[in-house]
């Protein structure tokens, strides 16, 4: 209507500039809104995965990041501590504690799934029997070498080393108890290697979202002198 705008400025015109504020206060605020991408999002060969868990009695937040389906960085934080997993190696504050070394014996390429990462139970998912689990994924030699004798080293330090090595959520102090529990029965400062035998094997359903995952760990090379045997399954969600 006449007089409501100034002389040459015509309605069209005011509701053209109106929509092109809009458009743009828009555009600001989608910006503001949604976070930035994060490691796990920016391709398929790329994941960070993050959880809680419990360590020796300590809260612990963990952070892995897998390239290609394989570790190459993770995080545990559990009370004043921090593991860091860099490469094939762990420091805690600071301090190197361990080394991975991994050996294939025969290993079937896995099918990784991006945004997403491996659940640890342990019993059989969705009511299955272990004897569901038929299909060979891999079988592989994993030893973690600590710096210093493995029955002197304490339940939380070995617990956040497994925490850091393995790549599936989980509660580890079941097992570090256990194999330093052995490793003081044991008694023999000379042993610093945790050898373990690991077999992966797939639902044979769905071989590529549910396994489950045998492992036998040993304090020699030979694997002659048993430590323990721990069986889990794993989805992938």
């Amino acid at each position: 209507p006449d007089g409501i705008f100034p002389q040459g400025f015509s309605f069209g015109v005011f509701c053209g500039v109106a929509l092109i504020s809009l458009v743009c206060t828009a555009s600001i605020m989608a910006n503001v809104l949604v976070p930035a991408a994060s490691a796990a999002n920016l391709s398929d060969d790329t994941q960070t995965i993050r959880y809680s868990t419990e360590i020796a009695g300590n809260q612990a937040d963990v952070e892995y990041r897998l390239e290609s389906g394989e570790v190459v960085y993770a995080n545990v934080t559990a009370g004043d501590d921090v593991a860091e997993r860099i490469g094939d190696v762990i420091y805690i504050n600071g301090e190197k504690v361990a080394t991975i070394h991994e050996e294939s014996i025969n290993y079937e390429e896995e099918t990784v799934l991006p945004y997403t990462g491996w659940m640890k139970q342990d019993s059989c998912l969705y009511g299955t029997v272990p004897a569901e689990y038929t299909k060979p994924i891999s079988d592989k030699n994993r030893n973690i070498e600590f710096e210093s004798a493995i029955m002197k080293t304490t339940v939380k330090v070995v617990g956040m080393v497994l925490a850091a090595a393995f790549p599936v959520t989980g509660e580890f102090t079941k097992l570090a108890n256990k194999i330093v529990d052995v490793a003081i029965a044991i008694g023999n400062t000379q042993y610093k290697t945790l050898y373990f035998h690991e077999v992966i094997k797939g639902h044979k359903t769905l071989p590529s979202m549910w396994q489950q995952v045998y492992c036998e760990y040993y304090f020699n090379s030979s694997h002659s002198v048993h430590c323990c045997n721990d069986t889990y399954y794993r989805d992938w969600g």
